[in-house]
């Protein structure tokens, strides 16, 4: 059921991206939790890859079930501000589901990026997140 849904997450993100490439739009702005998340970082990058879509003023991942040591370049290329990764070292889903279910990689949701693009922006919200399903009610975007 994992890698279902995770690969159905994968799609939904190339799907919106072919949505909002279709549109008269010039920005947008990406928010996702968990694996919206995951959806909306692939919509990202799909767009990225489209030298006629619309940008994106920024996209914002909370409890993000992606792995932290995701290409900056690839998820950055269509965005004007940032990707804001808010991230809580208590996220037990992110700690111990995602981490068995990925073989031992570890989620950007609770850990942050890895990497130090300058576009890629980590919050670390473990003051307020105590579960994965808090960030709805405790954080507020930047």
């Amino acid at each position: 059921p994992w890698h279902v849904a995770k690969n159905r997450a994968d799609k939904t993100g190339v799907v919106i991206a072919d949505l909002l490439a279709r549109t008269e739009v010039d920005s947008y702005v990406l928010i996702g939790h968990s694996l919206g998340a995951r959806a909306m970082s692939v919509a990202a990058q799909t767009l990225g890859t489209k030298t006629d879509g619309p940008r994106l003023e920024a996209v914002h991942l909370l409890g993000a079930a992606i792995a932290d040591d995701i290409d900056g370049n690839a998820l950055t290329a269509q965005v004007d501000d940032a990707v804001y990764n808010y991230h809580s070292a208590n996220d037990k889903v992110l700690k111990y589901l995602y981490t068995l279910a990925q073989g031992g990689q570890t989620a950007a949701g609770l850990s942050g990026f890895a990497s130090s693009h300058a576009k890629l922006k980590n919050t670390n919200t473990s003051d307020h997140v105590e579960r994965h399903s808090d960030y709805h009610t405790t954080v507020t975007l930047l």
